[in-house]
């Protein structure tokens, strides 16, 4: 199905100049990390209390969120696309997914 466009209220197809246009900002799009790494660092900030030598962690260790967070740290690195990024769960969600798997 050909992708269109709306000129003052009527349906056009797309030049093929537009879908390659379009194709490309798609592609561009997806190699550029910098909302990853935005998305990434902000998960980071949220979870800096846990690595504070007297933190309540609760049911979860340090290790397993060092862990976490070395995982969040390793994105750019680990992936080249944003379509690839599989984002990690903190422990309490991996843990929670677990628990409903058993």
């Amino acid at each position: 199905m050909a992708r269109q466009k709306v000129v003052n209220g009527v349906y056009y197809d797309l030049t093929a100049e537009e879908e390659a246009e379009l194709d490309a900002q798609r592609e561009a799009a997806d190699l550029d990390l910098n909302h990853v790494r935005g998305q990434r660092d902000g998960q980071l900030r949220g979870s800096d209390w846990t690595q504070i030598g007297d933190a309540a962690l609760g049911d979860h260790t340090a290790e397993e969120w060092a862990g976490y967070r070395q995982e969040l740290r390793d994105i750019p690195q680990t992936y080249s696309r944003v379509s690839e990024v599989v984002w990690p769960n903190d422990p309490p969600t991996q843990a929670a997914i677990d628990a409903a798997a058993e």
